[in-house]
């Protein structure tokens, strides 16, 4: 996936790590508890759009 930059694959693995992690509700207030940066960081970032299933395939190809 050459179109994402390093920051952004660096916040999306923090993303789905903090999927994992964070038991009942999954907001941005909890991700900001939780996670490493402010609410406000998780809302622009996630508004942009993410190609999940580009990552997806990109994942399967690779094993």
């Amino acid at each position: 996936m050459g179109e994402i930059t390093k920051w952004q694959r660096g916040f999306i693995s923090r993303i789905l790590l903090l999927n994992i992690g964070i038991e009942g509700r999954f907001n941005f207030l909890q991700m900001e508890r939780e996670g490493e940066y402010h609410e406000q960081t998780y809302r622009k970032n996630l508004e942009k759009g993410f190609e999940f299933i580009t990552f997806n395939s990109h994942l399967i190809d690779r094993n």
